[in-house]
């Protein structure tokens, strides 16, 4: 709004010396006057957003407004400045409400606007916003490949070793070190939500795969096993006052995960199943909407999510696909060439999605404990029998699609072989140049 006192909203000064008269004199203050409140009256509504402001004239007012516009304020007494301003706010007054009204609608547009503005805000404004980067709490190599506030996926046919590849991942961001090529500082504060193993078998896993010192409670498990397990995909309840238990607050029902994060403060959240730890119908689009919803406001309180999940009979993951559209990283571990159930823990490791980009290689693994103590396990990467047969048959000419179709080979795998060994030989090569 532009202040009364700017001289450039004067149509003509009330000067003396340029022979107003004093009639003159009165009718411009008394029309500058009520400029002055009809202006005061807005812009005290627009600041204080309260429409219900209304004071009464002052003779202060009309010494202000004379002074404003050079106006010579001897010419009148005392009491005719204040019936000027009388006069003035009773014509105010007389659309006083229309003018109230207006600049309350105003307000609220206004306020409407600015919501608006930080709900979706400019890509100008992005652009220069102070927004801290992701931490990465997990990396493959020099990649990251778990954020802080991300949604990821680890899936597999079941027996592959999802669940034990969850249960390792968290011994590293808790633990901090190294496996198979991945790296963490350590020291994340992690919730395993395990719907599916027997408390023997947990114990089991703990003991191999996790080993951690006893005192370590950076790493917490809940299970059914240990206690209320409740179901994370069910819709919370508004509770109304005649419903309220004792102690029960009015309002909606907090979500259980809601408890558990306050007292412990988990950087990293594993649920292992998604099935089994949401309890939906995985093909039923409500409830996986819902489900979705979930992830994203666990995302936004800037948790590391990590689903495990199933793949279905058709190799692809069980139900629908709508989760994928927020993940940051989805992993498929497959069972390797010839391999049978029984024939230990190994599997290869798959990159279905990588939101973030960078080099990340697939690669297969095998774990092998001929003790069973938990320092005689030994993880190891391994290399596809029939890697050599493709490297051969890729030297004698043969194209990608022949080799594919000899070894019962898709063609991402054949050319995921080659080019591992040509980067392989490259990176022999750049050895023996730098120690030369």
């Amino acid at each position: 709004m532009t202040a009364i006192s700017d001289p450039q909203n004067v149509a003509k000064p009330l000067d003396s010396e340029i022979g107003y008269s004093k009639e003159e004199d009165r009718a411009l203050i008394v029309e500058r006057l009520v400029r002055f409140y009809e202006e005061e009256v807005g812009f005290k509504i627009a600041v204080e957003a309260r429409p219900d402001w209304w004071e009464m004239p002052t003779i202060q007012d009309s010494l202000r407004v004379c002074a404003n516009y050079d106006a010579d304020v001897s010419r009148f007494s005392p009491a005719e400045l204040e019936e000027m301003t009388r006069e003035a706010k009773a014509i105010q007054e007389e659309s006083g409400q229309s003018n109230a009204a207006f600049w309350t609608q105003m307000v609220a547009d206004q306020k409407e606007f600015t919501r608006l503005k930080k709900m979706v805000p400019s890509a100008g404004s992005i652009k220069t916003r102070k927004i801290e980067p992701r931490e990465v709490l997990l990396a493959y190599g020099a990649t990251p490949v778990f954020y802080k506030a991300s949604i990821n996926m680890l899936w597999a046919y079941r027996g592959i070793g999802k669940s034990i590849v969850a249960d390792v991942l968290a011994k590293v961001m808790t633990q901090g070190g190294e496996w198979l090529g991945f790296k963490s500082e350590g020291g994340h504060n992690v919730l395993l939500c395990d719907g599916e193993l027997p408390a023997a078998q947990i114990q089991e896993r703990v003991r191999e795969f996790i080993n951690p010192e006893e005192e370590d409670e950076r790493l917490r498990i809940w299970s059914p096993e240990f206690g209320v397990f409740p179901n994370f995909g069910a819709k919370r309840k508004y509770i109304t006052a005649d419903k309220a238990k004792p102690g029960e607050k009015v309002g909606w029902e907090k979500h259980p995960l809601v408890e558990v994060m306050e007292a412990f403060k988990p950087k990293v959240i594993i649920f292992d199943t998604l099935t089994r730890c949401f309890r939906f119908d995985t093909n039923d689009t409500e409830q996986c909407l819902y489900v979705n919803d979930l992830l994203v406001n666990l995302r936004q309180l800037g948790v590391c999510v990590l689903i495990v999940h199933h793949a279905g009979k058709n190799a692809t993951q069980r139900g629908r696909t709508d989760i994928d559209d927020n993940l940051d990283v989805s992993i498929k571990l497959d069972k390797p060439y010839g391999w049978a159930p029984g024939d230990g823990l190994a599997f290869q490791w798959g990159w279905e999605k990588v939101r973030h980009g960078g080099h990340l290689p697939g690669f297969e693994a095998e774990y092998s404990n001929p003790t069973g103590k938990p320092e005689d396990g030994v993880w190891r990467l391994a290399t596809d029998s029939r890697t050599a047969e493709v490297l051969e048959m890729h030297k004698a000419g043969k194209s990608q699609r022949a080799v594919a179709t000899a070894l019962d080979l898709s063609q991402p795998t054949v050319n995921r072989i080659i080019r591992r060994a040509e980067q392989d030989r490259l990176d022999e090569l750049n050895r023996k140049v730098s120690k030369g």
